[in-house]
């Protein structure tokens, strides 16, 4: 295990070939040998990098609370390189293109999970919504809602005549000529 001191807090990065077990005594070892540094310091967040290894919701816990076992550290995010197939069947479905042709009227709402390329026009009173990007091979004169999960802050929306009533990313909204306002929920 490995100890790494930045601006935001402390970074451990673990080991990720050695057993469970041997990962959770070093890093009570760890944190003991530098008790006194925790102890009298300031409230410091931590990292934790494990690598190529799976930990349930239990280890999770369990890690976190060794390290909260310091009065003065709490854990900010336990990262790993490996995820479940639900997540990863979930990531994949919030990410795949889904190509629709036709065009969307007044009063219709079309809603796709991943991102959405039409090819049409999306009339005035008429909505198209996804949870990635939206790409519109035509003119977009409605309503536009890409991100809908609200995770999706970097979510784009394009066409090839932008000329939307509004347009909504994650949580941030515009409407025809306006600038962006985040919506508070």
């Amino acid at each position: 295990m490995m100890m790494k001191g930045k601006k935001d807090g402390l970074f451990f990065v673990m080991d990720e070939k050695c057993s469970y077990d041997e990962l959770v005594r070093e890093l009570r070892d760890k944190l003991a040998m530098n008790r006194k540094h925790y102890q009298d310091g300031p409230l410091t967040s931590v990292k934790v990098q494990v690598g190529n290894r799976y930990l349930s919701n239990a280890q999770k816990d369990e890690l976190a609370d060794i390290i909260h076992s310091y009065e003065n550290l709490f854990v900010a995010d336990i990262e790993s390189n490996v995820m479940t197939r639900k997540e990863c069947a979930e990531i994949t479905a919030r990410r795949q293109l889904v190509p629709i042709k036709r065009m969307v009227r007044s009063g219709q709402v079309l809603e796709v999970e991943g991102d959405l390329l039409l090819i049409g026009d999306v009339n005035p009173g008429g909505m198209i919504s996804a949870t990635g990007d939206i790409y519109v091979m035509g003119a977009l004169r409605g309503i536009a809602h890409a991100g809908v999960s609200g995770k999706e802050q970097e979510a784009i929306i394009a066409a090839s005549v932008m000329k939307p009533t509004q347009l909504k990313i994650g949580r941030f909204m515009s409407r025809g000529g306006r600038a962006c306002r985040r919506i508070e929920k």
